[in-house]
C-alpha cells in the first residue's frame, strides 16, 4: 500500500508540473506577445498621433499584466507612454539595456525592482525599425504580481513547491519570496533597503539601495 501511495502521489506531482509548466508557458507567451504585435507594424513611427494611441491602447488592453508600454525615440525620450506615471522613464543605467543599445534586437530584462512601482518586474524592449534604420524603441515593464499568484496556486500541497527561475539563476517567483530577489547560481539575494524609520533608502542620483545577503 505505502508503495502504491507514493507511485500515485508521484503521478500526481507529475501533473502538477505538466499543468504548471503549460500555464507559465502561456501567460509570458501572452505577455510578450506585445512585441510581436509591434513587429506587425514596423511604420508604428509614421503614424499619426491618434493612430499611435489607438494602437497602444489596444496593445495594452490586450495584455494587462504590462504596468505601461512606451515608444521612446533613439535618445531615449518618450514620445508615448500608455501610463502618464510613466513619463520619466529611464533604463539607460541598467546594463542590459546598454547591451541592447548597439543592435536593438529584442531582449527581456533580467529581474529588477521597479524605481516607480517597487514591485519586480522584467522589462521587455525592442527596436523599431523602417528600411533598416532604427527610428525608435518598444519598452513595456512586465509587472510579475500575476505571474507570482499564479504559481503560488501549485503550493498548496505540502510535497509540491513551485518555482519559476530565469537563465541568470534568479528566481522570478518562489514560495514566501518577501519581496526578495533570489539568485539559485550565486546563492545570494537581493532586497531594498530600508532607513531605521521603515522608508526605502535612494542614493544621490534618486535610485534605490539594494542590498545583496548570503542565504
Amino acid at each position: 500500500m505505502l508503495d502504491d501511495y507514493r507511485r500515485n502521489a508521484e503521478i500526481n506531482d507529475l501533473k502538477f508540473v505538466r499543468l504548471l509548466s503549460q500555464n507559465v508557458n502561456y501567460n509570458i507567451g501572452r505577455a510578450f506577445e506585445v512585441g510581436q504585435l509591434a513587429a506587425e507594424y514596423p511604420a508604428l513611427m509614421n503614424f499619426s498621433r491618434a493612430e499611435q494611441e489607438s494602437l497602444f491602447k489596444n496593445m495594452h488592453n490586450r495584455e494587462t499584466s504590462y504596468e505601461y508600454i512606451a515608444l521612446l525615440d533613439t535618445n531615449d525620450k518618450p514620445l508615448l507612454v500608455t501610463d502618464k506615471n510613466f513619463i520619466d522613464i529611464n533604463k539607460t543605467k541598467y546594463e542590459w539595456y546598454k547591451v541592447f543599445k548597439p543592435n536593438y534586437e529584442p531582449e527581456i530584462s533580467p529581474v529588477y525592482f521597479s524605481e516607480k512601482t517597487k514591485n519586480l518586474v522584467v522589462t521587455f524592449a525592442e527596436g523599431i525599425k523602417i528600411d533598416g534604420e532604427v527610428k525608435g524603441v518598444l519598452l513595456g515593464d512586465i509587472n510579475l504580481t500575476s505571474l507570482q499568484e499564479m504559481i503560488q496556486q501549485f503550493n498548496t500541497e505540502s510535497n509540491c513547491r513551485a518555482y519559476l527561475i530565469d537563465k541568470t539563476g534568479t528566481a522570478i517567483t518562489q514560495p514566501d519570496a518577501d519581496g526578495k530577489i533570489y539568485n539559485y547560481k550565486f546563492m545570494n539575494y537581493l532586497t531594498i533597503a530600508y532607513n531605521r524609520d521603515g522608508y526605502p533608502e535612494y542614493d544621490s542620483n534618486g535610485y534605490l539601495r539594494i542590498r545583496r545577503a548570503s542565504f
